[in-house]
Formats: structure tokens, C-alpha cells, sequence
């Protein structure tokens, strides 16, 4: 199960996705604004997940084998 950084930073980037598509059909004077904050939005939950990860890819197997 997914723990919650890992459910928000999926929402985030959904929500990162809807506002780079249908920003700019709702606000067409915006749209580098709707690209740029989804842009950041999307780094910003990419960033949480590798926070929360990185631990786990950068270590050993708990088993000890290899990949």
C-alpha cells in the first residue's frame, strides 16, 4: 500500500497534467502561467517522491541478492 507523500505526489501530478491541458483552453491570455505553475507542480511531487524513495534505491537489497 502506498503510504500518503506517495498518494499526494500522485494527485499532484494529475492535477499538474489537467492544469497544463485545460488551463489555457480556460484562460488563454495565461497560458504561460498555466504551463510554468504545472511545470512546478509536477517538480515539486517528482521531488517528494524521490524523497521518499531514494532510501530504497540507493541501499542494498534487504535479501542480499543481486538485481
Amino acid at each position: 500500500m502506498a503510504g500518503s507523500m506517495t498518494t499526494l505526489s500522485f494527485y499532484g501530478i494529475q492535477i499538474a497534467a489537467v492544469m497544463r491541458v485545460f488551463g489555457p483552453m480556460l484562460a488563454p491570455d495565461n497560458t504561460t502561467n498555466w504551463i510554468v505553475y504545472s511545470a512546478l507542480l509536477w517538480g515539486l511531487c517528482f521531488a517528494a517522491y524521490l524523497i521518499t524513495y531514494s532510501g530504497m534505491l540507493f541501499t542494498a537489497r534487504p535479501d542480499g541478492r543481486e538485481a
